[in-house]
């Protein structure tokens, strides 16, 4: 396994609860640290979860885009290709709602609101980039290189 890819050891078809594990979990966990913090608890916490939560797939599917676990889940249940990219977009929306509600109900200023969204999402940019270009890298060296050597070979076609 690494970060963009899986072989099942069985050589099978991959289960659908595990594809619906990819979108669905971190949901869940969103949904959770929404619960959380109209709650109050420990909203330095919380609001980092929540945010992650509700955009890990949200720029996939605006950009028009349809992950595999989305397709793989559909076909298994023989619906239309996109229907569960609705259907999770419709919830990490109505979760992102619920995020940008709170941050009225606490009062939070435009700035510190702002940081809200800014600092969970630079702290995933780092640590994705240091997984998937060091951890991927040195961890699973053969699928980094079948994911991104494409870019390797376009850098050196420039210079």
């Amino acid at each position: 396994m690494s970060y963009a890819r899986d072989y099942l050891l069985s050589a099978g078809r991959k289960p659908f609860l595990g594809l619906l594990g990819g979108p669905l979990f971190p949901l869940i966990l969103s949904a959770i640290a929404v619960i959380a913090i109209y709650r109050g608890t420990r909203l330095s916490v919380f609001y980092p979860l929540a945010v992650l939560g509700t955009l890990d797939r949200l720029l996939l599917y605006l950009s028009g885009s349809t992950p595999s676990d989305e397709r793989d889940l559909a076909r298994a249940l023989a619906w239309p290709a996109a229907s569960f990219k609705y259907i999770f977009l419709s919830a990490e929306v109505l979760l992102l709602a619920l995020i940008l509600l709170s941050l009225f109900k606490y009062k939070f200023g435009v700035g510190r609101s702002i940081l809200v969204f800014v600092i969970p999402l630079a702290a995933f940019v780092v640590c994705a980039s240091f997984g998937v270009f060091v951890v991927d890298r040195f961890v699973f060296p053969q699928q980094h290189r079948l994911e991104f050597g494409f870019v390797a070979r376009i850098i050196g076609g420039l210079g």
